[in-house]
This record gives structure tokens, sequence and C-alpha cells, in this order.
């Protein structure tokens, strides 16, 4: 989660393409639709940046799938 921290402050900056962040934001988005991550997060998001953690709890999640 830090590395994903750190892209949202690099493309919010303008040192991260759009290209490049919408592909980690995919990634992360499906991520943590599992319940697993889901309770990482809740367990650990006070340790992050206020506005990535505001963004984060904002985001429509997916379902995981392992199929």
């Amino acid at each position: 989660l830090r590395a994903w921290e750190e892209a949202f402050i690099q493309h919010q900056e303008g040192r991260l393409d759009d290209r490049s962040w919408k592909a980690i934001l995919k990634y992360y988005v499906k991520l943590l639709g599992a319940p697993a991550m889901q309770k990482g997060w809740a367990l650990r998001k006070d340790y992050m940046d206020d506005e990535f953690a505001a963004f984060v709890d904002d985001l429509a999640l997916e379902e995981y799938k392992t199929r």
C-alpha cells in the first residue's frame, strides 16, 4: 500500500503520467476488493497520508474474484 500511496502523491504532483496511474489504480481497486485487504486497510490507513486515505475510502471497490 505504501507503493500505491507514493504513486498517488507522484501523480498529484505531475510526476506520474495518467496512463501509468490508471493501470496502478485498476490493480489496487481489484486487490482492495479482497476481504483480507479491506481488513488490512482498516488497520493501517491511519498511518497513510490523509489525502490518500480519504481517496481510497471514497473508491468504489470491485469484488475480488480468484477465477
